[in-house]
């Protein structure tokens, strides 16, 4: 749907589809999808993943189109999530799910990291997290601000009992549920009642935004 679109955008400003060149991962989907692209005239290039960012980018991509095809996608969090790997997939979810454990922890980079970044040190990190939560990894902090759908109670993330297991299997069928009611993006984050509770900056920036560039 999207290259047929894209398609005819040229054709409607006067390009024809033999003068375009649409990229394709080379997954078994994309080829799939290319040979039928090519019969109809339209002409593809095989692309291969040559790095960590377009791998990410697909990832996304894939999660992006499950999303608006109307299937619920739910991430569960049972240690610690950090880096790309949660931007790639936990945070591409309808709803985010963690367990209620100390040993839980998201965060958009590792705390390594994050120091190295701002020059300073993990400890001083850890002291501005106690007053500035978007720097916390702790994911009570994420379910305070809206980041997480709700947490999980476990005894022991380490060693879940059956009942720790049906307690998940519980919230995952409700979130399911959630996601099949809400909207088909990610702008639930923002309209949870923890964001409207705790986030009311990001959501003014959010709101400017949306003036400033309407949505077509």
């Amino acid at each position: 749907k999207r290259t047929h679109a894209l398609i005819a955008q040229y054709e409607a400003a006067g390009a024809s589809r033999e003068r375009v060149l649409i990229k394709v991962a080379s997954t078994w989907e994309g080829i799939r999808a290319a040979e039928q692209l090519e019969k109809e005239g339209i002409h593809c290039n095989l692309t291969l993943l040559f790095g960590l960012h377009q791998a990410i980018a697909t990832t996304i991509d894939a999660y992006h189109a499950a999303r608006v095809a109307g299937h619920p996608v739910i991430a569960l969090v049972v240690g610690q999530a950090y880096s790309g790997g949660f931007l790639a997939h936990g945070l591409q979810a309808h709803k985010i799910l963690a367990l209620d454990d100390p040993g839980v922890e998201i965060h958009a980079m590792h705390r390594d990291t994050a120091a190295r970044i701002s020059m300073g040190s993990v400890e001083r990190l850890d002291e501005l997290a106690e007053i500035v939560p978007p720097l916390s990894y702790d994911v009570r902090v994420w379910a305070d601000l809206g980041f997480c759908a709700g947490l999980v109670g476990v005894g022991d993330a380490d060693t879940p009992t059956p009942t720790d297991v049906d307690s998940a299997r519980r919230a995952i069928r409700d979130a399911i549920a959630a996601a099949r009611r809400g909207p088909d993006d990610l702008s639930n984050r923002m309209d949870s009642p923890a964001a409207v509770r705790n986030r009311a900056a990001s959501r003014a920036v959010r709101d400017v935004f949306a003036r400033e560039w309407p949505a077509r």
